[in-house]
């Protein structure tokens, strides 16, 4: 009997410090996740692009010719609106919440006309919208996000080493900015 209540005591010590070591260690982990990576690169409503080299931050394109910039927002005045002018053939673009689950995707071949223009909005945000400016989220994508936060991808393909310069300037001009509701 001493021998079992032995195993137990010893049971929820090593239960106790195992707790306590993992709470210790959780400060160093938090931060590696890729909404915190995406939202340390700078200011919401801003397009980051990706180097092609592992760097500090912890993120950048793998594969050069995977080329993707990512823009991160927080939606508690309103929508936002994505545009990149002069899409290249290959493009997909991609919404994740702050847990980085997928909300919504889409590449050129599905999109309206091919071009990258969309509208990223709550449920009232986009009703809102609907009744204020027909006209605008006609001619979008619009998509609905449950979470005032996320962030979004935009990638180019590129073809070939040629056609990497054109993929670079497309993410460089591609803009993700919050749109005034009146």
């Amino acid at each position: 009997m001493l021998k079992f209540l032995l195993a137990i005591v010893t049971g929820l010590v090593g239960a106790g410090v195992l707790h306590i070591l993992l709470i210790l260690i959780l400060p160093f982990n938090s931060n590696v996740d890729a909404w915190s990576k995406v939202e340390n690169l700078g200011p919401p409503f801003e397009f980051f692009t990706l180097e092609n080299e592992p760097n500090e931050s912890g993120l950048y394109n793998e594969d050069i010719f995977i080329q993707t910039a990512v823009c991160h927002y927080i939606l508690d005045e309103g929508p936002m609106q994505v545009i990149a002018d002069d899409a290249t053939e290959m493009w997909t673009l991609a919404t994740f919440d702050p847990g980085s689950n997928e909300i919504f995707s889409m590449s050129a071949r599905s999109a309206i006309n091919g071009e990258v223009n969309f509208i990223i909005g709550t449920k009232g945000q986009l009703l809102n919208l609907r009744s204020e400016e027909p006209e605008l989220i006609a001619e979008t994508i619009a998509i609905e996000v449950t979470d005032v936060e996320g962030y979004v991808a935009l990638r180019s393909i590129v073809p070939s080493v040629s056609s990497l310069a054109e993929a670079q300037s497309f993410l460089s001009d591609a803009s993700c900015a919050p749109i005034s509701t009146g």
